[in-house]
């Protein structure tokens, strides 16, 4: 393989075994694409497609809300593939709205080694990119994330909470008051995060630290989020190590048995 090497959504389809099965694989920086729907909008992606020694692939295209007549390839097809090539997987919406339920909706882009299938018992190299469409909720719809970093015995915790608004109204003020417990569900103490806005189609994050570690002993910890948004509210979840565990092993070496045994 080489260096450098990032390998996304490899897969191989074995319904027969057959020796021979090629090392197909992506380069990029997006292997789980995330548009939000737009009237009209176009998106595009860029990869480089690692063939191994296969010289055609055939495109496939599948989802559970009709989206897959908008996808397009750049190129249209790849027949004589020599080494290596360029790939661009594009999105392109008609300028009429499309009747989306709202949520995401994902696009599965396959590319398999050979030509169309015919049939058969076959093996197939092949890649597998999720390509997320979102739709947005009518009015305020926060999503959040929670993310905490781990930190040493006695040291205090930083909090972050992503507040997504994957609604269609700006949201004025979102906070999160935040719960830490152990592993055995005891409650250890309370943060809260400021309060921020958040446009449409934004992300805000609010800050939070967790100082009251003293005298905590080593593990995981969980931090329970409850959102407040503009008069509504959401949950979200995380995890974080506080300290580190320590597991002495003693040297059972054959020389240390056979010295204890002659003393």
């Amino acid at each position: 393989m080489k260096r450098g090497v990032r390998w996304a959504g490899v897969w191989v389809a074995m319904l027969l075994c057959i020796p021979g099965i090629l090392a197909i694989g992506l380069r990029g920086n997006d292997f789980k694409p995330f548009f939000f729907y737009v009237p009209g909008g176009e998106y595009a992606v860029s990869y480089e497609l690692l063939t191994g020694d296969a010289a055609e692939f055939t495109y496939r295209v599948t989802d559970d809300a009709n989206l897959s007549q908008y996808v397009f390839f750049d190129p249209p097809q790849l027949k004589g593939v020599k080494g290596d090539v360029s790939l661009q997987v594009r999105m392109k919406f008609p300028p009429a709205p499309l009747e989306l339920s709202p949520g995401p909706h994902v696009v599965h882009v396959v590319v398999e080694e050979g030509g169309p299938s015919r049939g058969g018992l076959t093996a197939r190299g092949g890649v597998w990119i999720p390509v997320t469409v979102f739709q947005l909720y009518p009015g305020k719809f926060i999503s959040p994330v929670l993310e905490a970093d781990d930190a040493n015995e006695n040291e205090q915790v930083n909090i972050r909470v992503k507040f997504n608004n994957y609604g269609t109204e700006t949201v004025t003020e979102a906070y999160a008051e935040i719960d830490i417990f152990d592993a055995f569900g005891e409650k250890k103490g309370s943060v809260r995060t400021e309060p921020v806005s958040v446009g449409v189609r934004d992300t805000g994050v609010g800050y939070a630290t967790f100082t009251e570690t003293r005298g905590l002993p080593p593990g995981i910890y969980i931090a329970r989020a409850r959102v407040f948004y503009d008069g509504l509210s959401s949950q979200a979840e995380g995890s974080f190590r506080l300290g580190e565990f320590k597991i002495s092993v003693a040297d059972y070496t054959e020389f240390s048995f056979i010295y204890q045994k002659i003393v």
